[in-house]
C-alpha cells in the first residue's frame, strides 16, 4: 500500500480517493482478521499469568490415594478446574474435576480433589511418576491450561533412598543399599541383553525410564500389593511384579532370587514396549518364554520341569495356541520351561533380528498368527513343531476337520432371590462367601499372574511343589 500512496498516479483527485479507499479497506480486514484471531485464542486459551499457582501440596497416602491442593491468582470468575493426570509411562491419561472455592475479595481460588488409587481397576504402584497439570474453564468460555508437572507417589511408610542410571531408578530403605545395586545391575544387563532382541533403533519406547521399589520383607511388600482375595493372599509369596502400562516393578529384597526375580520382572516391560500395540496383547507363552530369556539368574527347575513333561508326555499341547494359563502348580512350571525353550530355539535359530521383526508387525497391529507368518514364513504349529523336534518330543499333529474354537465358559444356572436360606433359591448377600469359597478351592499359581493393572509377579510356591514332587519321584523310581 505504501508504494501506490507514494507514486504519480495518487496525485489526482479520484485516485488519491481510490487510494485511501483501498487503504480504509485493507485496514478493515487486517482488523477484522486480528480479532477474529485473537476471539479464537481467547476462547482457547487465556494468558497463563491469569491463573498463576499461588501455592501447591501433593500429598501420598498410598495405597489410598493422592491428595491435590493448590492455590491460584485470579480475577475471573471460574466455571470449572480438571485435573488431568498421566501415571508413569501411560500412553493414554485421565482427568477429574476438582473442588473448588473462589474468594472475590482476594481474587485467590483455592482447590482440592483426592485421585483414588484403591481398587483393582485403579490401582497404581509405588515409585511412580504422576504428570498432571490443571485446565481451568471460565464462565465466559475461556480456558487456561498450567505447565504440566511432575510427582512421585511413593509409599509414606518409609523413608525413601534411591540408586540410579540413566534407564533404571530403585527406591530402597534402611540398610540395603549393597542389595539395591545389584537390582539396579541385574536390571541394566538385562536391558543391555534384550534391546538388541526386542527394539528397533526407531522405536521410541526403547529409552523409557523403569522404575523399581526394593521392599525389605514379605510384610512390607503385601500391603503394596493389588488387591488379592485373602485365600490366595495367603497361598502365594509374591517375590516380583512388574506393571507393564506405568514402567514399575516392586521386588522382594529377602528372596534367594532377588536379581533374577528383577531381570524376569524388567523384560516383561521391555517386551510389552516393544511388542503389544493397541489391539492385540502379547501371548503369554510369547512374553514368559521372553522374560525368562532375559533372565540373568534362571531357575533350573524349569529345565526339570521341561524334562519332565517330554518323559511323561504332559507338554501344554499345542502352547502356541494356548489362550488359557495353567491352573495347577505342576503345569505353571512346565509352562514356564516350555516357553523359555521354545523362545530360545526361535531366537537361536532365526536370529534376533527376527524376533524385533515380529515385534515391530505385532506392535502395528498385526495378530500372532500373521505376524509369525510374516516373519517366519511358518504357520505357528509349524513352529512349534519344529521346537518339539529339537527337543524330542512327539509332534502336534492337527485333525482337518478340527478347528480351533473358543472354550465355552459355564453358565451360572439362574436361581430366585431370598433373603433366607431356602431350597432352590440363592440367599442375598451370599455372593462374597460364595467368591471366597472359589478362591480357597483354587490351586495355587505360579509365576508371573497378569491382574487387571497389567502387571506380572512371580512366586516360588510352585516351584518349591514341583521340586518336592520330582524328588519324591525320583525315590519312588530307585525303589524298582
Amino acid at each position: 500500500m505504501n508504494i501506490i500512496l507514494n507514486s504519480k498516479i495518487n496525485k489526482s483527485p479520484v485516485n488519491r480517493k481510490m487510494g485511501l479507499s483501498i487503504l480504509f479497506a485493507s485496514l478493515m480486514i487486517s482488523a477484522s482478521s486480528f480479532l477474529i484471531h485473537s476471539i479464537q485464542n481467547n476462547h482457547l486459551y487465556a494468558e497463563e499469568n491469569s491463573n498463576k499457582i499461588v501455592s501447591e501440596k501433593i500429598t501420598s497416602e498410598f495405597p489410598d490415594g493422592i491428595k491435590f491442593q493448590a492455590e491460584f491468582s485470579n480475577s475471573k470468575k471460574i466455571q470449572s478446574i480438571k485435573l488431568k493426570i498421566k501415571f508413569g509411562t501411560q500412553e493414554r491419561g485421565a482427568y477429574n474435576y476438582m473442588n473448588f472455592t473462589q474468594n472475590n475479595l482476594s481474587q485467590n481460588t483455592t482447590a482440592n480433589f483426592f485421585w483414588r488409587t484403591d481398587t483393582p481397576a485403579k490401582y497404581v504402584p509405588p515409585n511412580t511418576f504422576v504428570n498432571y497439570e490443571y485446565e481451568i474453564t471460565y464462565i465466559t468460555g475461556e480456558k487456561s491450561t498450567t505447565k504440566s508437572k511432575q510427582s512421585i507417589y511413593l509409599d509414606p511408610r518409609f523413608e525413601w533412598k534411591y540408586v540410579s542410571n540413566d534407564l533404571v531408578n530403585v527406591a530402597y530403605h534402611g540398610p540395603v543399599k549393597k542389595r539395591a545395586e545389584i537390582v539396579l545391575d541385574s536390571i541394566d544387563q538385562t536391558v543391555k541383553k534384550m534391546n538388541p532382541v526386542l527394539f528397533n533403533p526407531d522405536n521410541e519406547k526403547i529409552n523409557l525410564p523403569i522404575r523399581v521399589t526394593l521392599y525389605n520383607n514379605y510384610k512390607e511388600m503385601i500391603s503394596a500389593l493389588p488387591a488379592k482375595s485373602k485365600t490366595v493372599s495367603r497361598e502365594l509369596v509374591t517375590e516380583g511384579q512388574a506393571f507393564t502400562s506405568y514402567g514399575t516393578v516392586l521386588v522382594l529384597g529377602s528372596g534367594q532370587l532377588t536379581s533374577g526375580t528383577a531381570s524376569h520382572e524388567a523384560t516383561h516391560i521391555l517386551s510389552h514396549r516393544a511388542g503389544e500395540g493397541r489391539i492385540y496383547k502379547l501371548p503369554q507363552w510369547l512374553d514368559e518364554g521372553l522374560a525368562e530369556y532375559g533372565n540373568i539368574q534362571p531357575s533350573y527347575s524349569y529345565d526339570l520341569a521341561l524334562e519332565f513333561a517330554i518323559g511323561t508326555n504332559r507338554l501344554i499341547t499345542p502352547i502356541t495356541l494356548s489362550q488359557k494359563y495353567p491352573s495347577t502348580p505342576e503345569d505353571v512350571i512346565i509352562f514356564y520351561g516350555q516357553s523359555r525353550s521354545l523362545v530360545s530355539m526361535i531366537i537361536s535359530k532365526y536370529g534376533k533380528h527376527k524376533m524385533r521383526e515380529l515385534m515391530a508387525n505385532m506392535k502395528k497391529g498385526t495378530s500372532l498368527p500373521d505376524a509369525i507368518q510374516k516373519t517366519y514364513n511358518k504357520s505357528l504349529i509349524e513352529l512349534e513343531n519344529e521346537w518339539r523336534t529339537t527337543v524330542k518330543a512327539p509332534l502336534y499333529t492337527q485333525e482337518k476337520n478340527q478347528s480351533a474354537r473358543p472354550t465355552a465358559i459355564p453358565q451360572k444356572k439362574l436361581k430366585l432371590f431370598s433373603l433366607t436360606p431356602q431350597a432352590g433359591a440363592e440367599t442375598i448377600g451370599s455372593n462374597e462367601n460364595n467368591s471366597e469359597k472359589k478362591n480357597a478351592s483354587k490351586s495355587t499359581k505360579g509365576s508371573c499372574q497378569a491382574n487387571g493393572s497389567d502387571s506380572k509377579d512371580l512366586s516360588s510356591a510352585a516351584i518349591v511343589i514341583l521340586v518336592i514332587f520330582l524328588v519324591s519321584r525320583s525315590k519312588k523310581i530307585s525303589k524298582f
